[in-house]
């Protein structure tokens, strides 16, 4: 995501933040979602192997 695009989500509140404080932002927002990710292909991993010792 672009600091423009950032801007535009976020609103009023950023007129008063500096370019550096949205990437911030940005930035806590990707690791955020790569936790999710790396947890959702976990989760499924578990599913497939519990899947598989039970014969199903």
């Amino acid at each position: 995501m672009t600091i423009e695009k950032a801007r535009k989500i976020i609103g009023v509140v950023s007129e008063k933040m500096t370019d550096t404080q949205i990437q911030l932002i940005i930035d806590c927002f990707d690791a955020l979602i790569e936790v999710g990710f790396q947890q959702f292909e976990e989760k499924n991993k578990l599913e497939s192997c519990s899947f598989n010792k039970n014969g199903r």
